[in-house]
């Protein structure tokens, strides 16, 4: 097996954004299967809706919605990093090969201040001003991952259906490839969609609409002028239903094949493309249906969703059975609709994730006899995706809604993992170093620098009521030194970061004698630190 196997695939994920001057330490995760959870992103409200696909290296990426987070009267808002994608956006996020996190976006507001300060963010999204946006108005994302490792991104926005395509380099392109012809105000008559990359890396979009005489199930597929797009299955109309749910599309046995729960009759549909026309079958998915995901066992696909009471899977036979006891409540729709995630590592062994009241859960093991196992951290989750890499290692992803954060977790065979300088976002995490001492012994340490992703010191110490200079050399590596009047605060001095190897001297205006907080905006949650500042400290003792 190659190196990219669980146990890299899980070392990749677990030193994710690992770029700051922590202590190293050694945390063995022991043997036989382990769920490592962690938080991806953290600012703002993001992780809404999202989806995860992993490349043929094992490597996942996840799409999620994010948007600006809500703040009481006399709260202030976090600040955004720089190289972070301006909200509201439909995110993407990867690990790289060096083993950290790309968070970036396919498409993003304009920041109201202009342009970013020289710092791209990762995709190349798509900038527009006044992205209509909002967890009200959107319902789900999709992610798809082609073998030339190209990424594929659909979404529902308020006035329809919308397509990205992207690489880990760069640049997105977007475009609307389905017009409801208006804004919605309240996610609804369009469901959730789904997308999939067929074997000549061409994506295929599915999503179930409102029509006139029902509800339709449209397949956007590559034609001679671009899309073309198709009815794969038709619903009759239903008094008191609700909106129509996800679609779910795979690509099985060469076609692309459909999947949707029809309200008005409780059953499954599944429709696969022969030749130029759709095939339609159908199974009971039991009272109540709803929450449906899609993906591929072998060469048949496979479902999961809720029904009647519990979690229900739908195998590579045909055959229903149930998983688990759940009925979530919650809405139909939106980003906050209960959803299942299902997936196949090819070899026998089945995942299906879902969610209640306890949060978010995970079951493995071949179909009709899966096993709950344990999830930790993901209490309060929800909107839960699933994907297995050629690893063999599942990737989940969820939205934790207390905190606001898109988090996800790695089930894998992390034997002889040894996690050294971990990420400070990892549920197994080491305090940042202490600088409860900082200033004092009241010398003047205005000097500092930074090499590879470290500043070499954590602690500044300044004359307090009078201006000073800050000496930062950068060794190598695109940085800045900004001082804030706390962590989430305001800024007191920001200067664009600039790559080095350069020497920069910052001018300070004065500051009454206190602590303050400085970090370096490219890596602000791994790249900090406390200045204090000190009465009768004078500005020629610049260490």
């Amino acid at each position: 097996m190659s190196r990219r196997s669980p146990i890299f695939a899980a070392l990749i994920l677990v030193l994710a954004t690992a770029c700051s001057d922590l202590p190293e330490a050694e945390v063995d995760f022991g043997s036989g299967a382990r769920f490592v959870p962690y938080v991806v992103d953290g600012l703002d409200d993001v992780g809404h809706a999202p989806s995860v696909a992993t490349t043929a290296d094992g490597l996942p990426y996840i799409a999620s919605f994010g948007f600006p987070q809500e703040v009481a009267d006399g709260e202030v808002a976090p600040t955004r990093p720089i190289g972070s994608p301006f909200l509201p956006a439909v995110l993407l996020s990867t690990v790289s090969p060096d083993g950290q996190w790309d968070r970036g976006a396919v498409i993003q507001t304009k920041p109201q201040s202009g342009e970013p300060l020289g710092v791209g963010v990762a995709f190349g999204p798509e900038t527009v001003a006044g992205l209509d946006l909002n967890a009200a108005s959107t319902n789900g994302t999709a992610v798809a991952v082609a073998e030339d490792g190209s990424v594929h991104v659909a979404w529902t926005a308020p006035d329809g259906v919308w397509y990205a395509g992207t690489t880990q380099g760069g640049p997105t392109s977007v475009e609307q490839v389905y017009d409801y012809g208006t804004a919605l105000n309240v996610a609804g008559p369009i469901g959730r969609p789904g997308i999939a990359v067929d074997a000549d890396g061409n994506p295929w979009i599915a999503y179930a609409v409102n029509a006139g005489g029902g509800v339709e199930v449209r397949v956007l597929g590559p034609g001679k002028n671009g899309w073309a797009e198709q009815v794969a299955i038709e619903a009759g109309r239903c008094n008191g239903c609700p909106q129509p749910g996800p679609a779910g599309i795979v690509v099985a046995g060469g076609s692309p094949t459909v999947g949707f729960i029809d309200p008005a009759t409780s059953r499954l549909q599944v429709s696969s493309l022969d030749g130029s026309s759709w095939s339609v079958s159908s199974v009971d998915a039991g009272d109540g249906a709803r929450g449906l995901s899609m993906s591929v066992d072998g060469e048949a696909p496979i479902a999961a969703f809720y029904a009647g009471g519990s979690v229900r899977l739908m195998g590579a036979d045909g055959t229903v059975s149930d998983v688990a006891a759940s009925d979530p409540e919650g809405p139909a729709t939106g980003t906050l609709a209960a959803t299942t995630g299902v997936a196949s590592d090819g070899k026998g062994t089945l995942f299906v994730t879902w969610q209640d009241a306890a949060g978010v859960h995970l079951a493995s093991g071949a179909a009709g006899s899966l096993s709950t196992l344990e999830t930790a951290s993901t209490e309060g989750g929800a909107s839960p995706a699933l994907a297995v890499g050629s690893n063999g290692a599942a990737y989940l992803a969820w939205y934790d809604a207390a905190e606001g954060n898109l988090e996800a977790g790695t089930l894998g065979e992390p034997e002889d993992i040894v996690v050294a300088r971990p990420s400070p976002s990892i549920t197994v995490s080491i305090a940042p170093p202490d600088t409860s001492a900082c200033g004092e012994d009241g010398q003047i340490d205005l000097a500092i620098s930074a090499s590879g992703t470290s500043f070499d010191k954590n602690c500044l110490v300044a004359p307090a009521d009078e201006p000073f200079q800050i000496e930062f050399e950068i060794k190598d590596g695109l940085h800045n030194v900004a001082v804030y009047t706390k962590l989430g605060g305001d800024p007191l001095m920001q200067e664009a970061p600039v790559t080095g190897p350069i020497q920069v001297t910052y001018d300070v205006d004065s500051l009454a004698a206190g602590e303050y907080y400085f970090q370096c905006d490219v890596h602000p949650t791994t790249m900090t630190g406390t200045l204090v500042a000190v009465e009768g400290g004078t500005s020629s003792g610049n260490k």
